[in-house]
């Protein structure tokens, strides 16, 4: 089953990605779906490679990213939003945003201690760039995170958001529920381990599932063959709940 999955996930990227050799990536939409199938590859492919060394922990906090890239590309390409705003608009509207969180760090950088005056020159002429181009999108930035979901139909903030997103918090902000979990009990000692007790397969089915929703909506954009990946996605999750059940 691990085999399996691997080698889906990798051929359903090879496959969206050999077919963007054809489409000319000169608007921001084609430049959005192939800079993010791109990124996607590059996570799972990471995700899986821990979980095979049995990283359990860390291999989780890269699903959270993945997680949140799924929800920002559904968030820009969703036509029916309320709004009625175009997918251009919306990834505008995501590009202000990064651009004023730059702006954020670079003055940090430019305010802290640690940065040389070669270095604050050099952030002070990148803040004038970031100002301009911040003046430049007529846009209003996007919300948190979370106030996006309410532009999604309502599957995806009461059935996806807990289910691939939250779940996975802790392994991006460890608190000391996580730690406690890390600690076993042997005889009239403690131990603390540096992972949780995780089935890695199942968190393989979680990297499945990011993997699918990214490219599913990546190839519905451009009306390739969608079905084929999503019959063999359905049937590797249904395999894996009968050998769950045996």
């Amino acid at each position: 089953m691990n085999g399996q999955i691997d080698n889906a996930i990798n051929r359903w990227f090879s496959g969206t990605e050999a077919a963007f050799k054809k489409v000319y990536t000169d608007n921001t939409v084609d430049f959005l779906c192939c800079s993010v199938t791109a990124v996607a590859h590059n996570y799972c492919s990471a995700a899986l490679l821990l979980l095979n060394n049995g990283h359990r922990l860390p291999a989780m906090a890269l699903l959270r990213v993945l997680a949140e890239l799924a929800f920002r590309l559904v968030w820009c390409l969703y036509s029916d939003n309320p709004q009625k705003e175009s997918c251009e608009v919306r990834i505008e509207r995501w590009q202000k945003t990064s651009l004023k969180e730059r702006k954020k760090f670079v003055q940090r950088m430019i305010e802290s201690n640690i940065s040389s005056v070669e270095e604050i020159n050099g952030f002070k002429k990148e803040l004038e760039t970031l100002e301009r181009m911040v003046n430049q999108i007529q846009r209003e930035p996007i919300r948190k995170f979370f106030e996006l979901l309410r532009d999604l139909p309502e599957s995806y903030r009461k059935d996806m958001y807990p289910r691939l997103y939250n779940i996975f918090n802790w392994a991006i902000h460890p608190d000391f529920l996580l730690l406690e979990r890390l600690v076993r009990q042997n005889a009239n000692s403690h131990i603390v381990v540096s992972d949780i007790d995780e089935d890695p397969t199942v968190l393989k089915i979680y990297c499945l599932t990011m993997a699918f929703n990214i490219l599913a909506v990546v190839r519905k954009n451009y009306e390739w063959d969608y079905d084929t990946i999503k019959t063999e996605y359905l049937k590797i999750k249904k395999d894996f709940s009968k050998e769950q059940k045996a």
